[in-house]
């Protein structure tokens, strides 16, 4: 269950439980918040593949995550 989350979400998931949400629901909403690629997240990565190619994608992908969620990291740590 908590494989795939990095330190950072773990560290996202204690300020949501603090917060008062439950672990599924923390979860939740990091996947959803993080995870989800929107149509903005989904435009810049088609002009940075345009610009560094389509084997840089995976690559691309990681670092539209990674900002997502030190953004949402420090949105929540001001809470």
């Amino acid at each position: 269950m908590f494989d795939d989350l990095t330190e950072l979400d773990m560290e996202i998931l204690k300020c949501l439980q603090k917060e008062g949400l439950t672990v599924n629901n923390g979860i939740q909403v990091i996947m959803n918040t993080i995870y989800y690629l929107n149509y903005i997240d989904r435009i810049s990565m088609r002009k940075a593949i345009v610009f560094l190619g389509e084997g840089r994608k995976d690559y691309i992908i990681s670092n539209i995550y990674n900002n997502k969620r030190l953004n949402y990291y420090h949105q929540v740590k001001k809470k």
